[in-house]
C-alpha cells in the first residue's frame, strides 16, 4: 500500500495581542492509513489544513506554566567526562584540578553536586575580562596536546614558552596596570567592596559587603583607614538556603530560584545570607556592577 504524505508545518494564530503557535504536520495523501489508522503515540502533532486569515473559533483554553531548567550541575564523574570532551587535563590531572578548585573557595561540593562561590565567580569574570585567550577551552585543549608533543620530543619546550610568552607579557602588563594601591592607574578591574546599612558593633561605621576564600562576609569600612584607626571587625553571613541546599535535587532547585527576591535594579535572583538570628540580608548576583542590597529584620519565631 502506498504510504502516506504529511507536510511539516507551523501553525501561528493570533489571539488578541498574543501569538500562539504549534508545530505539527498535515496530512495531504492518506495512503495506507485510510484502511489501517496509525497505532501507538505519534511523535508530531497532525494539524488541521488551514487558509491563512482563516477565522477561528476558541472551545477550551489550557493554561500550562513551564520554566525553562539549567543544565544539571556537575559531579566529579560529569565534571571529569566533561574535561575527556573537551581535551582539558589528562587522566592523571583530573584529581588535581577539582581539588584545587574546592581548595582554593572557587566551588563547593554540596549532596554530590558542584556549587559555585562567589569568589569563583569573580576570578572567572576578571580573567575572561584580561586574558580571555588563556580562558578559551581551545585554548586549553591545544596546550594539552603541545605538551604531549614535547614530552615526546616533537617540539622544543623553549620555542613554545618564547611564543607563548610574547604575547602573554602584553597582557599581563595591561592587567598589572601602573602605581600601586588606590593611585594605581588601569589594570585588572579591583574587586571592590558595597556598602551597607548596617553598623559596626566596634566602631559605629557602616558595614561593608566583602568577598574572599572563605565566602561572603561583612567587614567594617574603616579597615582602610591608618592602622591607628583601622578597624578590622568582620561577621560572617550564612547563605539562606545552606540547609535546603543539601537535599533539593534539580527540580527543586529551580522552583528555589524562581520564589527568590528580585533586585530592584536588575531584577536578579538575590541571595539570601543570615547576619544573626534575627536580621537576614538579600544581596544582588551582580553586586560588583549593580550596587543593591536590602537588609530586613526578621522574627526568630
Amino acid at each position: 500500500m502506498t504510504d502516506a504524505q504529511y507536510l511539516s508545518s507551523t501553525l501561528t494564530v493570533m489571539c488578541g495581542e498574543f501569538e500562539l503557535r504549534a508545530r505539527g504536520r498535515i496530512l495531504v495523501f492518506d495512503g495506507h492509513t485510510r484502511a489501517l489508522p496509525p497505532a501507538g503515540k505519534q511523535d508530531n502533532v497532525e494539524l488541521p489544513d488551514l487558509e491563512v486569515g482563516q477565522l477561528l473559533l476558541l472551545q477550551k483554553l489550557v493554561p500550562k506554566q513551564n520554566f525553562t531548567k539549567p543544565p544539571a550541575r556537575y559531579t566529579e564523574a560529569s565534571l571529569v567526562k566533561e574535561l575527556e570532551k573537551r581535551g582539558i587535563g589528562r587522566p592523571s590531572t583530573y584529581a588535581s584540578i577539582i581539588s584545587t578548585i574546592q581548595d582554593r573557595g572557587y566551588a563547593t561540593i554540596n549532596n554530590r553536586r558542584f556549587f559555585a562561590e562567589k569568589i569563583g565567580e569573580i576570578v572567572t569574570d576578571r580573567l575572561y575580562e584580561n586574558f580571555s585567550h588563556l580562558m578559551d577551552y581551545g585554548f586549553t585543549a591545544d596546550m594539552e596536546e603541545t605538551l604531549d608533543q614535547i614530552a615526546s620530543g616533537g617540539k622544543d619546550w623553549k620555542i613554545v614558552l618564547n611564543e607563548f610568552y610574547s604575547d602573554f607579557r602584553h597582557k599581563l602588563d595591561a592587567a598589572t596596570g601602573e602605581g600601586e594601591g588606590k593611585t594605581a592607574v588601569g589594570g585588572m578591574r579591583t574587586n571592590l567592596p558595597t556598602n551597607t546599612d548596617i553598623e559596626c558593633q566596634n566602631c559605629g561605621r557602616y558595614m561593608q559587603i566583602r568577598n574572599g576564600a572563605t565566602g561572603v562576609f561583612l567587614g567594617c569600612s574603616g579597615y582602610g583607614l591608618t592602622p591607628k584607626e583601622r578597624c578590622t571587625k568582620t561577621l560572617n553571613l550564612v547563605p539562606g538556603e545552606e540547609i535546603e541546599d543539601s537535599t533539593l535535587d534539580e527540580e527543586a532547585e529551580a522552583r528555589l530560584l524562581v520564589s527568590k527576591r528580585r533586585c530592584s535594579v536588575c531584577r536578579s535572583a538575590m541571595e539570601g545570607y543570615l547576619i544573626d538570628e534575627q536580621r537576614k540580608i538579600h544581596i544582588c548576583g551582580n553586586i560588583q556592577t549593580v550596587s543593591a542590597m536590602k537588609s530586613s529584620r526578621e522574627s526568630s519565631d
